[in-house]
């Protein structure tokens, strides 16, 4: 919620400075304002963020970023880039952390821990390289608690 917050003035204050002092001269447009303003867009909008919020900010992302970024063996993982191996990429626990990840299974791993899990498409095999395009076409469920 806190993110809503900030970002409502930021947004305001930005067609405010548009509206003052635009970049280029516009045409002028009749209903500008009903087009713009749509409530049920922002409704939507402000909904994916608190869902969001609520399963992201739970300590769980901040935990495995710290350890991948101040862990001392931690470093890109070219085996997996070559398909090789794609190391861990549904971790449970802290333990269960690689040290190595490409950016698209860190992609995968790091809301995994949080709770939410993507569903990539893989064979699970020898040359299985994950793309960013698998993760972008990929379909995800909220884990939720116990």
């Amino acid at each position: 919620m806190n993110t809503i917050l900030v970002m409502l003035p930021i947004t305001a204050l930005m067609l405010l400075i548009e509206r003052y002092w635009p970049a280029n001269a516009l045409p002028r447009v009749k209903k500008w304002w009903p087009r713009v303003v749509n409530i049920c867009q922002i409704g939507i909008v402000l909904l994916i963020g608190i869902s969001w919020e609520g399963f992201l900010n739970n300590g769980k992302l901040h935990e495995f970023s710290q350890h991948v970024c101040a862990n001392e063996k931690s470093s890109y993982s070219y085996i997996a880039t070559l398909g090789l191996t794609n190391g861990n990429t549904t971790p449970q626990s802290t333990s269960e952390f690689e040290d190595k990840y490409t950016c698209t299974t860190l992609v995968i791993a790091a809301p995994h821990h949080s709770g939410l899990q993507l569903h990539t498409p893989r064979r699970n095999g020898f040359l299985d390289i994950i793309t960013p395009r698998q993760v972008v076409d990929s379909w995800g469920c909220a884990i939720l608690p116990k």
